[in-house]
């Protein structure tokens, strides 16, 4: 089984996985038509016209919990399985990271953390402490 994988590294480190196949890392999946499974993620489309271009697909596994980004009527059309997180429900309860980070996000945002850790670390604080106040 070939595996395209079009998943950035820093979103998710798949060769700590096992796979049943060799895994490719392209720029341009036109190119090759030889994948059977595709790996990615929610900021990668997957329309017909894609699917059509690997005629050996079989799977398209998505790094996320929806499928809003993928043609799922093509898939389905064609023989092509769609696998998300919400197929491992057990898997997915014990992932907690993202809406701590999410809340950190709106924190920072609302409270300036950026500008106060910069102006705390170089020592410019008692120059400026009314821009610190945050919302």
């Amino acid at each position: 089984m070939n595996i395209l994988c079009l998943v950035p590294t820093h979103f998710m480190e798949v060769e700590d996985l096992e796979w049943p196949g060799p895994i490719w890392y392209m720029e341009d999946r036109y190119k090759y038509n030889h994948f059977d499974a595709v790996i990615l993620d929610p900021s990668t489309p997957v329309r017909k016209l894609d699917i059509l271009h690997l005629p050996r697909l079989k799977v398209i596994v998505t790094a996320s919990t929806g499928t809003n980004h993928i043609d799922k009527k093509a898939c389905e059309s064609m023989g092509v399985d769609v696998l998300c997180l919400l197929d491992d429900r057990d898997a997915l309860n014990e992932i907690h990271a993202s809406s701590e980070f999410t809340f950190f996000l709106i924190l920072a945002a609302l409270r300036r953390l950026n500008k106060m850790s910069y102006i705390i670390f170089s020592r410019k604080w008692h120059k400026d402490d009314n821009s610190l106040r945050g919302s």
